[in-house]
């Protein structure tokens, strides 16, 4: 559905911080961090300031959010990313998915290593009507030092975009959803 891979220079804000839509039907955000910092380094998503307590700080994670356009669905599979942390980097991870209800009820465990290694988090298949954001939040903690990194490179979400068949005027269904209403 989308991917990030990032290239270039060593500076912040991250360049080519861009999704590559894989499919026209959707909208997809930039990588964004809450509660932690940009650290230049080339050819990465590059975060520091990552909580150094042993519990999860749910204030500090990177996010990414898509939604299917007007009369599509996503069908979505799984998310991977290559992730690399510093010697004093984050040693416990986790991602955590809204899936559009509004509250991160999935999520999965990984542990960082100090080299790179793909995370990939094969879930229960999801249908996700338009107008329904999905969010992806990554979370690192247990630094052993505030100036510790955590790289994130080639994030990618699988599964696929597709045609509903209650779009309203297709004359592929019987029933319109209109505010909320079935007629």
């Amino acid at each position: 559905i989308f991917k990030f891979s990032f290239t270039g220079t060593a500076t912040c804000p991250t360049p080519n911080n861009t999704p590559i839509n894989l499919n026209p039907n959707v909208n997809v955000t930039p990588l964004s961090r809450q509660g932690i910092n940009c650290s230049a380094t080339t050819s990465s998503f590059n975060s520091n300031a990552w909580p150094t307590a042993t519990v999860q700080d749910l204030n500090s994670y990177v996010e990414v959010t898509v939604v299917a356009t007007a009369g599509y669905q996503m069908n979505i599979a799984s998310i991977s990313f290559d992730i690399l942390r510093s010697a004093s980097g984050p040693v416990l991870g986790r991602i955590s998915m809204d899936d559009g209800t509004g509250t991160f009820s999935h999520s999965t465990d990984f542990m960082p290593t100090e080299s790179s290694q793909t995370i990939t988090w094969d879930f229960a298949d999801y249908t996700v009507q338009s107008g329904y954001i999905v969010r992806f939040r990554i979370y690192g903690w247990q630094a052993s030092s505030g100036t510790g990194t955590l790289r994130l490179n080639n994030v990618s979400l699988l599964g696929a975009v597709t045609q509903t068949t209650n779009n309203p005027g297709s004359g592929n269904s019987p029933f319109i959803l209109s505010g909320n209403n079935v007629g």
